[in-house]
């Protein structure tokens, strides 16, 4: 594939990437926005049950969130 059929076939493709880029971000933005529902939740029944925040264990969702962003670009593309 010569320089310009690439450079030809990325422009082409470009739209098509911006689409899922922007599909993947918004996803990952509702995921993140609903992790932090459930954080606090999870916050308020362990107050309601008098335990100590200290005391809750750290959960990390940033490999959770590239998890489901991935989907979403698979789906998009």
């Amino acid at each position: 594939m010569s320089l310009e059929a690439l450079r030809v076939a990325l422009e082409t493709s470009r739209p098509t990437i911006e689409e899922a880029l922007s599909a993947a971000e918004a996803e990952r933005d509702e995921l993140q926005a609903r992790c932090r529902q459930l954080e606090s939740l999870i916050a308020r029944a362990r107050a309601a049950l008098g335990e100590a925040e200290a005391n809750a264990p750290q959960v990390r969702y940033d490999r959770t969130l590239r998890h489901f962003a991935g989907q979403a670009r698979r789906r998009a593309v």
